[in-house]
C-alpha cells in the first residue's frame, strides 16, 4: 500500500489526496458490499478466502474433434467434465473456447428434434449464399481452396466463441438437461477446443 503513495508524493500533494479519494472510495464500496456499516466491522469481518487458500491454480487443456457434417452439435460435456477434474481445481470457474470463427460453444439441451430446430432457425436467420464474404474475386489473398462460408460466420455471430460455467467439489455444474456443445457451421473438418480451469 505505501508504494502508490510514494509515488504519488514524488507528483505532490494533489496526487496524494487524489490516491486517498480512490481508497477511500474502494472502501466504502467493499463496506457497502459485505454490509458492514464501520470501519471496525469492517475489520471483524472474516476474510473470505484464508491465508492457506489464498493461491489461485489455474490449467489449461486442450480438446481435438474432427466434425462430420454442417449444423452438427458435438456433445463435448463429457470431455470437458474429465478436463475439470484432472484439473484439481475445487472450486472456480472453467472456460471452453473455440478456436474457429465457424464453430461455437454453447449450452443447451441434447435432444434430437431440438436439434433439428435449431438447424433450421439457424439456416432461417443465415441462410447460405448471396454474401459477399463468397465473392472470392473480391477477397485478398484468398487460398485456392476457400469454402464460401458468409452464411457460417453469420451464424457464429448469433452464437458465441465460448461459454463459462461454475466448478464446485471438481464437477462441473450444470442443469439436469443442459450440455456442452461444439457446434459445426461449416463443412467437415478439424476443430480444436481450449478448456481454461480456474480456482482453488
Amino acid at each position: 500500500m505505501a508504494g502508490p503513495f510514494l509515488r504519488a508524493a514524488v507528483e505532490g500533494k494533489e496526487s496524494i489526496l487524489d490516491l486517498a479519494d480512490e481508497v477511500l472510495e474502494v472502501v466504502r464500496t467493499v463496506m457497502f458490499c459485505v454490509g458492514t456499516p464501520t470501519l471496525a466491522d469492517l475489520r471483524r469481518m472474516p476474510r473470505l478466502v484464508g491465508p492457506e487458500q489464498s493461491r489461485l491454480d489455474t490449467f489449461t487443456g486442450s480438446l481435438s474433434y474432427a466434425s462430420s457434417s454442417r449444423g452438427e452439435f458435438i456433445d463435448i460435456t463429457g470431455d470437458v467434465s474429465d478436463l475439470v477434474w484432472r484439473s484439481g481445481v475445487r472450486n472456480g470457474i472453467v472456460h471452453v473456447h473455440s478456436w474457429h470463427t465457424t464453430a461455437a460453444i454453447r449450452v443447451n439441451e441434447n435432444e434430437p428434434l431440438l436439434m433439428d430446430d435449431f438447424r433450421r432457425m439457424l439456416d432461417r436467420l443465415a441462410p447460405p449464399g448471396g454474401y459477399e464474404h463468397d465473392d472470392m474475386e473480391r477477397r485478398v489473398g484468398v487460398p485456392p481452396d476457400e469454402p464460401r462460408n458468409g452464411h457460417s460466420h453469420c451464424q457464429h455471430l448469433l452464437l458465441s466463441s465460448s461459454e463459462s460455467l461454475p466448478v464446485q467439489e471438481r464437477q462441473l455444474l450444470l442443469g439436469p438437461w443442459q450440455r456442452v456443445f461444439l457446434i459445426e457451421l461449416d463443412s467437415p473438418r478439424q476443430r480444436q477446443v481450449t478448456v481454461q480451469v480456474a480456482g482453488m
